[in-house]
């Protein structure tokens, strides 16, 4: 997933120049029939899916004062509620399967963020 066309066509470029085939979908990770279509779109191209990589993240800059409720709640919607969209969508396909891997990635800036809180107290 990317959100910047500039530099997906950049990584699918790349990818083609390997010789390698890459297919594409547009979507919202954060709307559950967006999700939900994604799903089925990949299952009738290859027929199944054996591995899920939740890899979707951001952040707004600023603690609990300083960020909006607004940003607060768009955070979650992007961070969390992506993963679980994807997992809620494609888990029954891999218990169908009886087979198959999801990889949740998050980075350290949660740690980081957690520890600057700590300390302001």
């Amino acid at each position: 997933m990317d959100k910047n066309t500039d530099t997906l066509a950049e990584t699918l470029e790349l990818i083609r120049d390997t010789g390698e085939e890459v297919y594409t979908y547009e979507g919202d990770v954060t709307d559950s029939a967006s999700v939900a279509a994604m799903v089925r779109t990949c299952q009738n191209t290859f027929g199944r899916i054996d591995v899920l990589v939740n890899n979707v993240g951001g952040s707004h800059a600023g603690g609990p004062v300083e960020l909006s409720e607004e940003a607060w709640d768009a955070q979650l919607t992007f961070n969390l509620k992506s993963t679980y969209l994807m997992c809620k969508h494609t888990l029954p396909l891999m218990q169908q399967q009886r087979a198959g891997a999801i990889v949740n990635i998050a980075s350290t800036s949660g740690r980081e963020r957690q520890a600057c809180a700590a300390s302001c107290f």
